[in-house]
């Protein structure tokens, strides 16, 4: 049945979609913040991401790609600190970081979601140094 909200879709429609995995945490679930002393009982904090099992179904469509090689890691790294200060010396920085965060922890802790994050908020320090530096005192 190819049917949305009661209307017959077209046969050549495909659909794709990207999601995560159903991953169980591989140490001991931290209780830290006020987030995680509200929901003690929620199995879902045993997950690595919060999702919910894919009906069966759709299993025969699923394919695992894995994670990215160290390479490609870092030239996509790369490419998101290319307009950067100092472009090279962030995106080694970053990567090392990264890679260090995967070793000590778990590899699903970091991600290019991170690189973003890394981004805005040297943006934000930029900013502010440069409001202030345009900024007299009087003493």
């Amino acid at each position: 049945r190819r049917i949305l909200d009661g209307r017959k879709m077209s046969k050549n429609l495909c659909f794709l979609a990207a999601i995560n995995p159903y991953r169980l945490r591989t140490g001991k679930v931290k209780s830290i913040g006020l987030q995680a002393k509200l929901n003690t009982e929620d199995p879902m904090r045993q997950l690595v991401y919060r999702v919910h099992l894919l009906p069966q179904k759709v299993m025969d469509y699923v394919w695992d790609y894995g994670r990215l090689t160290d390479k490609d890691e870092h030239a996509y790294i790369d490419k998101m600190l290319s307009c950067s200060l100092i472009p090279h010396l962030e995106t080694e920085l970053v990567f090392a970081s990264q890679k260090f965060i995967r070793e000590e922890d778990d590899e699903c802790t970091v991600s290019l979601r991170d690189v973003w994050r890394y981004k805005k908020l040297c943006n934000w320090f930029y900013s502010i140094r440069s409001k202030r530096e345009n900024q007299c005192y009087f003493f």
